[in-house]
C-alpha cells in the first residue's frame, strides 16, 4: 500500500505569487517553492529532541513601541 504524505494547503494569494515568479523566472513552480523553502530553512535552528519548536537564527532583538 502506497505510503500517504502530508500536503498542506498553500494560500491562494501565494500560489499566485509563486506561479507570477516561477513564470518570470522560466521555472515549474515546484522548482521555485523548492529552492524558496530551502533558502528560508537554511535561517531556522534545526529541531532537536530538546527543543518542540523551531526558532529562526539570530532574530533581531525585539522592540518597544512606542506612541
Amino acid at each position: 500500500m502506497p505510503q500517504k504524505h502530508y500536503s498542506p494547503q498553500i494560500r491562494r494569494d501565494l500560489v499566485s505569487k509563486l506561479y507570477h515568479r516561477a513564470k518570470a523566472e522560466r521555472m515549474p513552480m515546484t522548482k521555485l517553492t523548492n529552492r524558496l523553502l530551502d533558502e528560508a530553512l537554511l535561517n531556522v535552528v534545526p529541531f532537536t529532541e530538546h527543543t518542540e519548536t523551531c526558532r529562526v537564527a539570530e532574530s533581531p532583538p525585539p522592540t518597544s513601541r512606542q506612541a
